[in-house]
């Protein structure tokens, strides 16, 4: 017989639009927009915008805007400049979450509130082998291919889903292009963008494209969870790359992207 996976939340406080995937806590606290992944705290507090992904820990204090993730032959670890991160999450003086994706999600809660105020939506049109779940919105030019998978509270506008796509909770998919197989993680942000065949996209990740300036990756890259693409001047990422961290400007790319048969050739990362 088998019987459902459990992970306890005890003595906890979870600040505004933080993930809680897989982990059990006791006695921690979590800043807004941060994520823990397959995880066990004790005593912890995570800054925001920051994600964990490093087994058990114990008393320890993440800073803001670190991304960490460890396991027994990969350790990779990114911490934002404050000076960036401010503009993008931060805490006011009375508390609360401020910053430009802290706005871009309230701008778009409204959104969310007539999916509750009727009974009967109009269907969306996907094939048989696609779920589009009715708490989710989906606006504007819409093309679900086969075999996609759009979440509840996922937010769907002028957006083309690939055959094999989907988008999970808390996602968004802005007048952009997912060309197939394409996991876009809790959270994630997709605006102006045209995304490759294969390529993963993170959690909460904010890759912010705008009509004149889009952002285009290549098949089979690796969008490490909590990056920022944002940019004056379009963004183009080859295949097959891992990408991290605050990309501001075409420059930023040679130092927060790397092949991906050169990481798994080396045994230190940049």
């Amino acid at each position: 017989a088998e019987s459902p996976e459990e992970f306890g939340i005890r003595n906890t406080i979870s600040a505004h639009y933080a993930n809680i995937h897989g982990s059990t806590l006791e006695g921690c606290f979590l800043g807004p927009f941060a994520t823990v992944d397959l995880m066990n705290l004790h005593s912890c507090i995570v800054g925001e915008f920051s994600y964990v992904q490093a087994g058990e820990l114990f008393h320890r204090k993440i800073d803001p805007g670190t991304v960490w993730i460890k396991n027994q032959s990969f350790e990779f670890k990114y911490k934002f400049k404050k000076d960036v991160l401010d503009n993008y999450v931060g805490v006011n003086a009375q508390y609360q979450p401020r910053g430009i994706i802290y706005d871009f999600v309230k701008e778009r809660e409204g959104a969310y509130e007539k999916l509750f105020d009727v009974m009967n939506l109009e269907p969306i049109r996907a094939p048989e082998t696609s779920a589009v779940n009715r708490y989710a919105v989906v606006q504007g030019k819409i093309n679900i291919g086969e075999n996609v998978l759009v979440s509840q509270s996922a937010f769907l506008h002028n957006a083309v889903m690939g055959d094999g796509s989907n988008a999970q909770e808390n996602s968004y998919i802005i007048d952009s292009t997912l060309e197939g197989n394409n996991v876009t993680a809790h959270g994630g942000k997709i605006i102006h963008a045209k995304i490759g065949k294969g390529t993963f996209v993170g959690f909460n990740s904010f890759l912010n494209g705008k009509p004149r300036v889009p952002i285009e990756i290549g098949e089979g890259c690796i969008v490490m969870p909590h990056t920022i693409i944002d940019s004056e001047v379009p963004i183009q990422i080859p295949d097959e790359h891992l990408i991290w961290g605050f990309i501001g400007s075409a420059g930023d790319i040679e130092n927060h992207s790397i092949p991906l048969d050169d990481l798994a050739a080396s045994r230190t990362c940049r």
